[in-house]
């Protein structure tokens, strides 16, 4: 009987990580405001169409609500802050090589409208926006998704930052974007998932986001015709500028159901419980220790660490810090640690805390404030 016991264990740890459907919070970003808040948790399933190296979610759920709470906003870092500068630099030069005297954008997805406003600040832009989740009262943003009513020949630039990779299917969207934007440029930022795969970051792998491109696939939507690209933001994400009118009408063939395979997070990250089991021993010889950051890989690498050691871990020894004001006092989802302003962990932090950088782009700026407020240098690890 203990045989067959110890068999059964075996079978279910090992279905546990070949099949495909994991448990995941919905909204990574979207914090909640008390500790007893109800945990929205969704299944979701790996896929691969291996001719585009392009990765999605097959999720239970595809009815996501991107409202006011949704705050994905990494504005309050002045590292980000200088990164869309030097966005509107690139395209402000790549446009005037196009001989452009001024350049009419949309920004679909335009978030809390940062990008929109430090566009509009350059009078060399004439920018609007449209976002559900959008909360002030720029004139210039519109609190609803795009329909075919906003047609206009005269936009230069479709800016989708960040956006692509929540619309499926995403070659359908690019398509409508051509019907409505006909003469327009497209400038496309975002994550790709060869460097998440090289630096092993599968908490990058969330519910909310359903698309995880690749190079190829992002040049794939475009035939290959991509008049500038690179790498930015600690080379975390790509970008690129094509014309819209390049749309490669074939792709969209590429998202039919019988082009992908499954496959487990496991296999795609083959690292991914070394990491575990390492931030669970430097937890043990922690007093405490402080996640940087309270959105998505945060959440995401805490909800993993809290479901592979089944709740054996005691929550009061980790914490959450951020430097956005309007995140404090709230709780992640999932795993309901609080946040706290990086203020207030200058008051709490002591030599045997450790503080965990959930995204390593932010080391230098975060080392910077911490060696110039704190008597001691505490121990810090870059995920």
């Amino acid at each position: 009987k203990k045989i067959i016991k110890l068999i059964k264990e075996k079978k279910l740890i090992f279905m546990k990580n070949s099949i495909n459907n994991l448990k995941l919070p919905t909204y990574p970003n979207k914090l909640h405001d008390k500790i007893n808040e109800t945990n929205l948790i969704n299944s979701a399933n790996i896929i691969f169409n291996k001719d585009i190296n392009f990765f999605m979610l097959e999720r239970e759920n595809n009815d996501l609500t991107f409202d006011k709470k949704y705050n994905p906003s990494q504005s309050s870092s002045e590292f980000f802050k200088a990164h869309l500068k030097k966005t509107i630099s690139n395209l402000k030069n790549f446009f005037k090589r196009n001989n452009f005297s001024k350049v009419k954008c949309v920004d679909i997805g335009c978030g809390k409208g940062e990008f929109v406003n430090l566009l509009n600040n350059d009078n060399y832009f004439d920018c609007y926006g449209f976002d559900t989740s959008y909360a002030g009262n720029n004139k210039e943003i519109q609190k609803r998704y795009l329909n075919k009513s906003d047609f206009d020949s005269e936009v230069n630039l479709i800016i989708l930052k960040y956006v692509l990779d929540y619309i499926h299917p995403p070659n359908e969207f690019l398509n409508f974007l051509k019907e409505i934007f006909p003469k327009a440029y497209i400038f496309i930022e975002g994550p790709y998932i060869e460097d998440s795969i090289k630096n092993n970051r599968f908490y990058d792998i969330c519910f909310e986001q359903v698309n995880y491109f690749s190079k190829k696939t992002y040049s794939n939507f475009f035939n290959g015709n991509i008049l500038e690209h690179g790498e930015s933001f600690g080379n975390q994400y790509y970008y690129f500028i094509s014309h819209i009118k390049y749309f490669n009408h074939n792709s969209l063939t590429d998202f039919k159901k019988q082009r992908f395979k499954k496959i487990n997070l496991n296999s795609l990250f083959p690292k991914m419980k070394i990491q575990l089991e390492n931030i669970k021993k430097i937890s043990d010889n922690s007093d405490k220790l402080w996640f940087w950051g309270a959105a998505r890989k945060s959440v995401m690498f805490l909800h993993h660490l809290f479901d592979f050691y089944d709740s054996k871990l005691n929550k009061n020894k980790f914490g959450c810090v951020d430097q956005n004001l309007s995140k404090r006092g709230k709780y992640l989802p999932s795993t309901k640690i609080q946040v706290i302003s990086t203020h207030d962990l200058l008051d709490k932090i002591s030599k045997k805390d450790k503080i965990v950088i959930s995204n390593p782009s932010y080391k230098n700026e975060i080392e910077n404030f911490l060696h110039s407020n704190l008597n001691f240098k505490p121990q810090i690890i870059v995920l």
